[in-house]
């Protein structure tokens, strides 16, 4: 089983990568990692890019983790 994860943060001059790695240190081995950087928390789920990539790549039985 995959374990897909999701990181997104509002500027560019942050980083979804301290995301990803709360997600490690909480003891989940991420396989796909995904981020929308510079993109705003009052934009739906649909118009973030790479969120949208993630549920057309993930399929059942397959983990999701969200972290913001």
């Amino acid at each position: 089983m995959a374990t897909f994860a999701y990181g997104r943060v509002s500027t560019k001059d942050q980083s979804s990568e301290n995301q990803r790695l709360d997600i490690e240190k909480a003891g989940i081995k991420v396989d796909f990692w995904f981020a929308d950087d510079g993109v705003s928390g009052k934009s739906q789920s649909s118009q973030r890019p790479q969120f949208k990539a993630t549920l057309h790549r993930i399929r059942n039985p397959e983990l999701f983790c969200k972290t913001s």
